[in-house]
């Protein structure tokens, strides 16, 4: 079941290759002001792993992934 979660910003990365979505979700959190929450929309497959591993190394939460149409939809507390 879903969270309902108040999103303050969305960034969709979906048909960027890594590094690319790594790169513009590590320097949207940097920007963004603690408690606020963010969406990461990618299609690669890779991300299922590196977005996890972006949040324990800079200390934010990830409060959900959601795998729908092909799509992984990263939800991240700053």
């Amino acid at each position: 079941m879903a969270v309902k979660k108040k999103v303050d910003r969305i960034i969709d990365v979906s048909g960027l290759l890594c590094p690319g979505p790594d790169l513009i979700t590590r320097k949207t959190l940097a920007e963004m002001e603690k408690g606020k929450t963010l969406e990461v929309i990618s299609n690669d497959k890779t991300t299922r792993k590196s977005i996890p591993g972006i949040c324990k190394r800079g200390k934010y939460r990830l409060v959900e992934i959601i795998e729908e149409n092909g799509l992984l939809h990263f939800l991240i507390e700053t």
